[in-house]
């Protein structure tokens, strides 16, 4: 009898925070294997997100860049690519120690798009990689 109660609770619990749980397990793996497993985000450029005149808000995507600029204390970053540059705020991800160690080359980052104060797109980012790509500069201990 406790056995089925415990499975009911464990599956109740799951059934409770489904969406959290899915975006934990992507936002993992994401950091760990630079794809997700759960949702198919798209993978967009800087150019396309810019151009999307709004479209593109609200949705998870990938986007991939050479970082040009990280904030002192790692609250931001910009990225570009051959033909954008686009901001990424770092805040939900001050615990990974990639940010505070300073993000160099190519990063990969899984974000949700938004619009700044003056209209202009920007990444809220939640999960960082730095696995396959040649120019990424990954901290000590991190694999």
């Amino acid at each position: 009898m406790h056995r089925w109660l415990g499975f009911v609770a464990l599956i109740g619990g799951l059934v409770g925070c489904e969406r959290s749980l899915f975006v934990a397990c992507d936002d993992l793996l994401f950091t760990r294997w630079g794809r997700t497993v759960l949702a198919h985000p798209g993978s967009l450029t800087l150019k396309e997100i810019h151009l999307g005149s709004g479209s593109y808000a609200g949705e998870d995507v990938v986007v991939e860049g050479k970082v040009v600029e990280l904030s002192r204390h790692g609250t931001y970053t910009v990225i570009s690519d051959d033909e954008a540059r686009l901001l990424v705020v770092l805040t939900d991800l001050l615990d990974d120690s990639a940010i505070g160690s300073g993000l160099k080359g190519s990063v990969r980052f899984l974000g949700t798009v938004e619009r700044g104060r003056k209209g202009l797109p920007l990444l809220r980012a939640r999960a960082v990689s730095l696995r396959d790509l040649p120019n990424a500069v990954a901290t000590a201990g991190k694999a």
